[in-house]
């Protein structure tokens, strides 16, 4: 192996657990960048289907928290800074109005 590569199998004295419980190593440095939740065209869209399916305010409301407090959960174990956690839930909430735009649906009304 060359002195100039990588050695990807190298223990690290930075190692964090990652969700399946498994060692990963993050250079020093690094910096984490989301994919953007709004162009994740799956998830929004599932989210939407299952959020007009629901057929209370009530359910609606609990729903769209569970998505909430999920997602920002997840971007904060993969150490994103809460004000891109944010800004990717109002840009997430805003794909998901304008998905139930278009299949002419109840939107969600307030934050996450």
């Amino acid at each position: 192996m060359n002195r100039d590569q990588l050695d990807l199998f190298a223990q690290s004295s930075q190692e964090t657990k990652n969700g399946n419980g498994m060692e990963a190593a993050r250079p020093k440095g690094a910096a984490i960048h989301c994919f953007p939740l709004n162009r994740n065209v799956g998830k929004v869209r599932h989210v939407a289907e299952a959020f007009a399916k629901r057929e209370t305010d009530a359910g609606r409301v609990q729903y769209w928290n569970q998505v909430c407090n999920g997602l920002s959960k997840t971007l904060s174990k993969a150490g994103i800074p809460q004000e891109e956690i944010k800004h990717q839930l109002i840009a997430f909430r805003e794909a998901v109005s304008a998905q139930l735009d278009l299949d002419g649906s109840v939107r969600p009304k307030g934050s996450c």
